[in-house]
């Protein structure tokens, strides 16, 4: 592999300025955290930012209804939300979903 010029240094410098560029574009469109979410979080997070109910993310994670409420609750206490629209302002701000679901 070679960058610009036909050598590795060149490549580097090349490799350089695309980090720059990226961390550059995304320094005000995703905020960092420290926060673990599991992989269930993360779909019931999805779907709950897609506007589904708790008993239509149930139906489509094939859980039950409660489990559904007490991972919502798990999530605002993880992510210091007080409520849904919290919630997805904060996966939101923070990258975990995309703002054009």
């Amino acid at each position: 592999m070679k960058g610009k010029g036909g050598n590795l240094v060149g490549l580097k410098e090349d490799i350089d300025k695309i980090k720059q560029l990226m961390k550059r574009n995304s320094a005000n469109v995703v905020k960092k955290t420290d926060i673990y979410l599991t992989d269930m979080e993360r779909d019931v997070l999805e779907l709950l930012c897609k506007g589904l109910t708790n008993t239509e993310i149930a139906e489509e994670r094939n859980v039950s209804n409660k489990s559904v409420n007490t991972l919502v609750q798990k999530l605002c206490r993880k992510t210091d939300t007080r409520n849904r629209t919290e919630l997805v302002r904060w996966a939101i701000s923070t990258g975990y979903v995309s703002a054009r679901m």
